[in-house]
């Protein structure tokens, strides 16, 4: 079973206060699961390793890969060069 982490340990591997992470998870940029067992109560959030890293996918710094360049077509014959 995989394990999941609290609000503090991410807090912590971010390098943020748990406030931060909590707002994450309210935006829904960060998935968490809510596991309080009392419905009106104070929640206690647990995100799961799949949901990290697609978070950390998400905000990654590394630029996407260019789009590949378009290769210009040979002139048809139907056209005369002037020169």
């Amino acid at each position: 079973m995989p394990r999941f982490f609290s609000v503090a340990e991410v807090a912590e591997r971010f390098g943020v206060d748990r406030a931060s992470v909590l707002r994450l998870i309210y935006s829904g940029a960060l998935k968490a699961v809510d596991t309080s067992t009392r419905p009106g109560k104070r929640c206690h959030w647990r995100i799961s390793p799949a949901a990290l890293q697609a978070f950390e996918r998400a905000r990654s710094n590394r630029p996407a890969k260019p789009a590949p360049r378009k290769r210009h077509a040979d002139a048809p014959e139907t056209v005369t060069d002037f020169y």
